[in-house]
């Protein structure tokens, strides 16, 4: 591991505290640009050079697949040919990895493939079109709104909330109507008329993923 001694000594008091720590979890917290990357892929290095771990026994998740790549060619300067049986993958790739290898856990989506955005984004376009849409399909660009139902459901699937949750938490009482409308209470009305159409696309967006065997994160 000759790249292993050059990329530790290049490091700085802070980082190396981080990369002779292998036993346990370690947080570094640093901006963007600042080596994160380096000491991650030198602390596999000390894990490999002082452990009896195979690197096939390590498994590092990033958030990009570019930042897999990096962290990939990074980690063959360090160890060498042994960086290509380091798992490295993407949280979404490394999910997709479980699933397929371990079907029978996932009973739900078994025999379902992960879709793509782009296949996502044509998904919604289809609900979009072929449903009645008064506000999330203007005139004028019918599609204007598809990147931004995208970006909502993707939050509601991040806090767990199923398509029926959204859907009853529009069905509270009105409230009094005041005696004189305002522009404020028209946002909310507003506001409120479209979400309650994010509702059903979201909920027709569910049923399409069953039915085509999709599934997403």
């Amino acid at each position: 591991m000759q790249g292993f001694d050059s990329r530790y000594q290049g490091l700085n008091r802070r980082q190396k505290q981080a990369v002779d720590l292998i036993d346990g979890p370690v947080t570094v917290v640093a901006g963007p640009g600042t080596g994160k990357t380096t000491v991650l892929t030198v602390r596999i290095g000390r894990i490999l050079r002082e452990t009896d771990t195979a690197p096939e026994n390590i498994l590092a998740l990033t958030f990009t697949e570019t930042g897999a790549l990096t962290m990939r060619r990074k980690l063959i300067e360090v160890i060498g040919p042994a960086a290509y049986k380091v798992n490295i993958h993407t949280f979404h790739g490394f999910a997709a990895h479980v699933i397929e290898r371990y079907p029978d856990f996932f009973p739900r989506i078994i025999g379902s493939t992960a879709i793509t955005e782009a296949e996502q984004i044509k998904l919604i376009e289809h609900i979009i079109r072929t449903a009645r849409f008064k506000l999330l399909r203007p005139y004028g660009d019918p599609n204007y709104y598809v990147r931004l139902i995208l970006g909502e459901i993707r939050i509601f699937k991040r806090e767990n909330i199923p398509p029926a949750s959204l859907k009853r938490s529009f069905k509270k009482p009105p409230r009094r109507p005041q005696s004189r409308p305002t522009s404020a209470a028209a946002q909310v009305r507003l506001r409120d008329a479209k979400n309650k159409e994010l509702a059903l696309v979201y909920e027709k967006y569910e049923r399409e993923l069953s039915k085509q065997k999709y599934y997403d994160f």
